[in-house]
């Protein structure tokens, strides 16, 4: 049986519910290519009920099959390397003749379950296998707290490795570049599961690396305000990790402060940070969720960027939905929220929109996007009071 994933309906997106593994040792190295197969890995699989694929945390949406990979696709742990920045990237598996084991200690022998070690399937991450489910405590446990490395792969990807009689089998796997092509693709089996109708909407521009290219992301704070960057804020008190009682992603330094109306902090570098880039990311502490993220507070601030000939259009939070989660630790309550802004939101584009190449962005506020200089978190004029907020790896992609 699949762990019961993060499969949050649109309703739930539009409310700001929760909301994307496995692959580089380092945020650094993140998208290099070793080629080199990691064993000693598992697989679960989902989509039996045909829509929960649709309903994945990366928010893409209904997957059409004729779009590159169609549904075969993955979930991953959300306590992998890497995780958060996994969204519509690609990892090839293959079915590992092995014994395996769960997070409760029980042994299984999957040695007969393969149908051929040698085929593999490429995958397209689209959710999240987390840790931390309340709805589903004891699967997720079982499956997706990092005691071994393990993927929840859909049901049409799963058939074209191994029968679904088996529940659960060993893989081998490895992060490939979402254009290539295996040696030796497992085939598509004679009667697949049965599958969701296509609804009748138009198509979304989608934020995938065949689209876009191969990710090049810049840090503006992770961990510490990277280099070349520096802080400037105005009725803001940054608050050092121990009095906020609060700590950034995976318990490393997040930025804290607690700002007034009118208030804010400003990420400020020298000109040139900007240009070929086309989205900026960030994370904001939301605190501890309950069922689908119900119990979340979202603080209420505004973002723009700028530079020396302007300022450009403020998005508040509240506008977008966030993209993706992770708790603070292995299980933790305690959630940070991921929001993706499209720099052409700064210029006045909706925010409905998603922009997938750095061409869609030549500037905005009179500067052009070689002119941009920083980012800033401000609180609304009508806000009305103090507010705390926690925000961790701030990139620009």
């Amino acid at each position: 049986m699949a762990p019961r994933r993060s499969a949050l309906s649109a309703r739930l997106l539009l409310a700001l519910a929760l909301l994307a593994a496995a692959v580089a040792s380092t945020h650094a190295d993140m998208f290099n290519y070793d080629w080199k197969w990691r064993t000693g890995a598992r697989a679960t699989y989902y989509g039996t009920d045909d829509w929960s694929i649709h309903k994945g945390s990366c928010g893409y949406g209904y997957l059409w099959k004729d779009e590159p990979h169609g549904w075969d696709v993955a979930a991953i742990p959300d306590f992998l390397d890497g995780y958060e920045d996994m969204c519509g990237q690609c990892i090839e598996v293959a079915c590992d003749p092995a014994w395996i084991h769960d997070n409760y200690g029980q042994k299984l022998d999957r040695t007969w379950s393969c149908y051929n070690s040698q085929e593999s399937v490429v995958l397209r991450v689209t959710d999240t296998c987390p840790c931390t489910y309340p709805a589903n405590f004891y699967s997720n446990k079982r499956w997706c707290c990092n005691d071994q490395s393990h993927f929840d792969v859909s049901v049409w990807a799963w058939e074209k490795l191994a029968d679904k009689k088996w529940g659960v089998i060993g893989v081998k796997w490895r992060r490939v570049p979402c254009t290539y092509k295996p040696d030796r693709a497992a085939p598509t089996p004679s009667w697949p599961s049965a599958s969701a109708p296509e609804p009748q909407t138009s198509r979304p521009t989608r934020d995938w690396p065949e689209y876009s290219g191969e990710r090049d992301a810049s840090p503006v704070f992770d961990n510490g305000v990277a280099q070349y960057w520096w802080v400037e804020q105005w009725n803001a008190w940054v608050q050092p990790q121990s009095d906020s009682g609060q700590s950034g992603l995976r318990k490393g330094e997040g930025f804290c402060t607690k700002i007034s109306q009118n208030g804010g902090v400003r990420f400020k570098t020298n000109p040139g940070a900007f240009k070929g880039k086309y989205k900026l990311n960030f994370w904001v502490y939301v605190g501890v969720t309950g069922w689908e993220g119900t119990s979340a507070k979202v603080p209420d601030i505004s973002v723009r960027v700028g530079g020396s000939k302007g300022a450009c259009n403020y998005v508040r939070i509240y506008d977008s939905s966030p993209d993706a989660f992770e708790p603070m630790c292995q299980y933790c309550s305690d959630f940070f929220w991921r929001w993706t802004h499209y720099l052409p939101w700064y210029g006045g584009e909706s925010t409905q929109k998603i922009f997938n190449s750095a061409s869609a962005f030549q500037g905005c506020g009179g500067n052009g996007a070689e002119d941009l200089d920083f980012v800033e978190f401000v609180a609304p004029y009508n806000w009305g009071g103090d507010r705390w907020i926690c925000i961790d790896r701030i990139q620009l992609v």
